[in-house]
């Protein structure tokens, strides 16, 4: 069910049918007395804070005994008096992802274990096989909302009582969120204010409103923002993803990172380019007829009219070529080598880095070639498009230039967006 790493929402049918509260789990839980001197510890945020945050600098919490935690809960929820419900005024408490089951517990211990076994069962969507990594207990008092981040484990979030609102984030929108650098101690936090975080497009995201008797599966590595309703009590169950596999063998942990960052570096040119080519098609129809993009000879006209008034690095000039459809670049070659070379090696050694990353690019679709032009071979096409160039090694040499530096640009665009390093 959750073999292809998307969101799910399902149905927790509460123990027997019986709808019972939530908090009866808890204040009537076998293991309650084993746990009511268990020192837990609680985060807390000033009133005036938007959210809670889990971003290590920023992270407040305090140490309380779990039953005068619990007691104060109960107190708050049915409005009598708790000696910590004088501090309201200043601050508020949640009990935020409390362990009651670790599988190294020597690294993590399982502060309230006694209580797991007197909890409604875990989700079956987790199955037998799962080999969870840690349960934690989740309690909210009053409202609150956390700040969005990211687990390095697949997660199961089952409400018992309340209401969690969790806005999800696919990794790829990772760019948008502006995450902390993978070197920082807060990697898998974000530097947006909850108020930025929820200002982004509403495309980037999804919204699930989990209530008691449901659970939500958040895949590894997705990020996302929960709100809770006051009186909300979840369970979460962590469990591995794909994260140890590639981490497994430290030989070849560095092959592994560097296809990844191979293939972002890929896509990410892949977007860059198609980004350039529609900003400079936008502008070509803004200032200039339509029909100059759609044809042969319309094209050829207008830059044998230019020539003489702009430079040919001119931005205008750049975007007509890079905004061209891919069939009128085939053919402007061979026309513009035949009937004008002299404007043709001018044209190919003042190309801008991103019309030579197209040219290079649409040029490597050999069928594309030769079927727009009617060339036999592309290396036939290719022989009558240099045919004219004073050195097309050299003009290979720079244009090989080129196509680095914008691969170049793209890599650092990958550092700083999705890894945050600085230009």
């Amino acid at each position: 069910m959750l073999e292809d790493r998307r969101p799910l929402l399902v149905a927790v049918p509460p123990p027997g049918g019986n709808d019972d509260d939530a908090l009866a789990f808890l204040m009537q839980n076998p293991g309650l007395d084993a746990h009511r001197d268990t020192v837990v510890d609680v985060a807390c945020a000033p009133s005036t804070e938007d959210a809670y945050s889990g971003d290590i600098r920023l992270r407040q919490s305090v140490e309380l005994k779990f039953g005068d935690f619990l007691d104060y809960f109960h107190a708050k929820r049915t409005d009598q008096a708790h000696w910590l419900r004088e501090t309201e005024d200043d601050l508020q408490f949640y009990l935020a992802q409390c362990p009651l089951f670790t599988s190294s517990p020597q690294d993590t211990p399982a502060v309230l274990s006694e209580l797991l076994p007197g909890l409604p069962p875990k989700p079956s969507i987790l199955g037998n096989d799962v080999a969870l990594t840690q349960i934690n207990l989740w309690m909210t008092v009053a409202p609150s909302e956390t700040s969005v981040h990211y687990d390095a484990y697949e997660n199961v979030l089952h409400v018992l009582a309340g209401a969690k609102h969790v806005r999800l984030y696919p990794p790829t929108a990772t760019p948008h969120l502006c995450p902390h650098p993978v070197y920082s101690k807060s990697a898998n936090h974000t530097t947006l204010s909850l108020a930025d975080s929820k200002a982004l497009d509403a495309c980037l995201h999804m919204d699930f409103t989990v209530l008691a008797h449901q659970a939500l599966y958040i895949p590894e590595g997705w990020w996302h923002q929960v709100r809770s309703d006051a009186f909300t009590v979840a369970v979460n169950y962590w469990f591995d993803g794909m994260r140890p596999t590639l981490l497994r063998d430290p030989l070849v942990v560095p092959y592994y990172a560097r296809v990844l960052l191979e293939d972002m570096m890929r896509l990410q040119r892949e977007t860059c380019l198609a980004n350039h080519v529609d900003t400079a098609r936008q502008r070509v129809l803004a200032k200039r007829p339509s029909t100059l993009l759609e044809s042969t000879e319309a094209l050829e006209g207008w830059l044998v009219s230019v020539q003489g008034t702009a430079a040919h690095d001119d931005d205008a000039i750049q975007d007509v070529l890079l905004a061209a459809p891919s069939a009128i670049v085939y053919q402007l070659g061979l026309v513009m080598a035949k009937s004008h070379p002299r404007l043709w090696q001018t044209l190919l050694e003042y190309a801008s880095e991103v019309v030579v990353e197209r040219w290079t690019e649409l040029w490597d679709d050999h069928k594309g070639v030769c079927e727009a032009t009617e060339v036999a071979t592309a290396s036939d096409y290719f022989g009558q498009i240099f045919a004219t160039c004073n050195d097309p090694s050299q003009l290979q040499q720079t244009f090989l230039a080129k196509k680095d530096a914008f691969a170049a640009k793209c890599a650092r665009d990958v550092m700083r967006l999705m890894f945050g390093f600085e230009k």
